[in-house]
């Protein structure tokens, strides 16, 4: 018999968490599920699916540092999670969760698709060097539209009074 896994869910700022979680709690009934949550997050929204809470993540207003991430890798690191979920498919998420030590790492999207997180150096080097080649492209063709091409410097011409003159049309006619 499989026994069921140890899931970390990690909270984002975005609109499904609340909705991956109860998905979570569903597909895994028996399942340890433990919620990385900020500090100031509402535990009670999750005590009813029989989630445990971790409040260790900063409050949005607060700024985040390099000890702030150490530390949360570490108490990731320790509760040694079979599957680790995370809500954005971002470059840090996919970082984390590569870091994270689980075997199985997955990305509960915000319109329901659930796709495997994967995370390779070579992948990461490469995805930043193309999306940064892209930028650089995007804004030299910003660059040179914005310098060398004319715009027409003359006034906008009057139109002539019969053009727009509607004074000697008949609008209202009952005929």
């Amino acid at each position: 018999m499989k026994s069921e896994p140890n899931i970390t869910l990690l909270y984002s700022y975005g609109v499904h968490f609340l909705r991956t979680a109860r998905a979570l709690r569903q597909q895994h009934e028996t399942a340890t599920i433990t919620a990385f949550i900020p500090r100031d997050f509402p535990e009670e929204l999750l005590s009813d699916l029989n989630i445990r809470c971790v409040p260790l993540l900063p409050n949005p207003s607060q700024e985040r540092s390099l000890n702030h991430v150490v530390t949360i890798l570490r108490a990731l690191r320790g509760m040694h999670p079979d599957v680790f979920v995370v809500l954005f498919d971002s470059p840090k998420l996919r970082t984390l969760a590569a870091l994270s030590g689980s075997r199985e790492r997955i990305c509960y999207h915000s319109d329901g698709r659930i796709t495997p997180v994967r995370w390779s150096l070579p992948g990461a080097l490469t995805r930043a060097f193309i999306q940064g080649f892209r930028g650089r492209v995007r804004y030299a063709y910003i660059w040179c539209h914005v310098h060398f091409i004319r715009v027409n410097r003359y006034p906008v011409q009057e139109s002539k009074p019969g053009d727009s003159d509607f004074s000697t049309v008949d609008h209202y006619t009952d005929e």
